[in-house]
């Protein structure tokens, strides 16, 4: 198993902020247990995430706690104050005295609720910045994890596209030729590839100038002395070799600065390279 793509593939930022799945947790969980590097990368962002919460979390004022304290202890005084300069209860309670008791108790139960309210709501703030912390994490580690799938679909597809070009260098029926510098272009080169057996042409302009604003290299195929279009080629393509017009058949070919698009015939005093094919 190659655990740095695993460790790479974000696996390890959703099970840490909870947002794994039974079956992808059950797995990194047994992972964790087999794979040292994959258990230690779990814990170092568990680690980073828990740093940061502490670091951005907004805690109630200290002195909330001491307030609510006072508020109550105030309270309790207060009540007892009032049932000090009631008069001797008899022996016998009297329906009044029994309410006025009741009604005490009630009081302290509410001004009490209401402190301990006053607290959960500032807690329930402190709770509610630090989820937001969190989110704002989870969308930047979101974020992260979007931009490397995309720079691994482009290294695949830049892999890819390797392999296909050593797939078409390395057939037997591949011939390579190679196009030098003419007239003012000396210090130009250009590697052409062409299949015998199909007429599959490739280039390579990896060594070329790019061409001029508005214009574009073409490929001419020269058979039976005459130039015949082999294609344009695109600056844009990210492959290592270019796919050109087929042609089964030539006895060199060349490269010529033209317009955007193409022409129909070369531009002679626009020759860059040329090359024998046979």
């Amino acid at each position: 198993m190659n655990t740095q793509d695993y460790i790479s593939s974000g696996i390890i930022e959703t099970y840490a902020l909870g947002a794994a799945n039974e079956q992808e947790a059950r797995e990194l969980e047994l992972l964790c247990t087999q794979y040292p590097e994959i258990r230690d990368a779990l814990r170092a962002y568990q680690e980073t995430v828990e740093l940061y919460a502490n670091q951005h979390v907004v805690k109630p004022p200290q002195a909330l706690k001491q307030n609510i304290w006072e508020a109550v202890q105030a309270d309790e005084k207060n009540a007892g104050n009032n049932n000090n300069t009631q008069t001797t209860p008899s022996t016998q309670n009297t329906p009044s005295q029994i309410s006025l008791a009741e009604r005490s108790v009630l009081r302290k139960s509410i001004m009490l609720w209401k402190y301990t309210a006053a607290a959960s709501i500032a807690l329930f703030i402190a709770s509610g910045i630090y989820n937001f912390s969190l989110l704002q994490t989870n969308k930047k580690t979101e974020s992260a994890f979007v931009s490397l799938q995309q720079q691994q679909q482009l290294s695949l597809a830049n892999q890819q596209r390797t392999d296909e070009a050593l797939s078409i260098l390395m057939k037997p029926t591949t011939k390579m030729v190679v196009l030098d510098g003419v007239g003012s272009h000396l210090n130009n080169k250009a590697m052409l590839y062409w299949d015998n057996s199909n007429g599959d042409v490739f280039l390579n302009l990896n060594s070329m100038p790019k061409a001029p604003k508005g214009k574009q290299y073409q490929l001419w195929a020269i058979v039976d002395g005459k130039p015949v279009d082999a294609g344009m080629y695109d600056p844009i393509s990210e492959a290592p070799i270019h796919k050109m017009k087929t042609i089964t058949r030539a006895e060199m070919f060349a490269i010529t600065i033209e317009q955007k698009g193409g022409s129909a015939s070369p531009t002679m005093d626009q020759m860059v390279v040329a090359g024998k094919a046979i």
